[in-house]
Formats: structure tokens, sequence, C-alpha cells
């Protein structure tokens, strides 16, 4: 065999240890810890409580560099001065993320699919909606 061919069987070999490893990281992140501070991050951008069951990727995403997370059992809270019912309920949130953002602790979204949701708008003695309340 020539010395190109090893030497591009090497890079070759280099760069799917490399794109498993990334994978490995993104799924053992999603599992304990890791997993509340996703889900805190989230919350604290969204300003309400937000309950997950689960939370998963899909493999062969993160080895595109746009790994899929999927987000099951899902409860946004309602914004104070608002009723304790959670404001919306989905089996689940498929959504698409950036893969560097999975690591800084800000998730940034490309793209997001919710799955049978339930929305509960409300209004306040002051007329504002929930929605609005939260969109502020």
């Amino acid at each position: 065999m020539s010395r190109t061919a090893k030497l591009l069987i090497g890079a070759l070999a280099f760069i799917v240890v490399v794109l498993l490893g990334g994978a490995l990281a993104v799924k053992s992140m999603l599992s304990g810890a890791g997993k509340d501070k996703i889900i805190a991050a989230l919350s604290g951008q969204l300003g309400v409580s937000l309950k997950v069951g689960s939370i998963d990727a899909s493999l062969p995403r993160v080895l595109s560099m746009t790994p899929a997370l999927s987000l099951g059992g899902i409860e946004i809270g309602n914004p104070p001065g608002f009723s304790n019912t959670p404001m919306v309920v989905a089996e689940a949130i498929d959504t698409r993320v950036e893969l560097g953002s999975l690591f800084s602790g800000a998730p940034r979204i490309i793209a997001l699919e919710i799955l049978k949701p339930a929305v509960l708008i409300e209004r306040n003695a002051a007329g504002r909606t929930n929605l609005q309340v939260l969109m502020d």
C-alpha cells in the first residue's frame, strides 16, 4: 500500500474518531447534570418554569454537526400573575441545534417542531394575556 493511501486512511480514521467522540460527548452531556443545566438555561431564557420529562439527541444528526434534540413531556409554566396551570403542555418538542451552542450553555435553536401542543391563554386583571407577557 502506498504512503499516500496510508495517510488518507489514517486521516479518515482520525475524522471518524473525532466525530464519534463529539457525538458521545453530546449524549453524555444530555444526562444528569448536563440535562438540568440545559433545562435551567432554557427556563431562564423563557422567564417561566420549564419541566422536561426526557431529553435525547439523535446521533446521526450530531454527526452532521446540527444535532437534533428531542424533549419529551414538556410543560411551560405561566408568567407571574397568572394561574399555576401550565401555559403550554406538549408531548414532545423536536429541535435542531447549532452544535457549538450546546457547549456554551445557551443553546441556539435552528428549527423547532412541537408535537401535540395544548396552549392555555389567560387574561390578567390589566387585560394582558399570558402570551403577551411571555413574549415581552
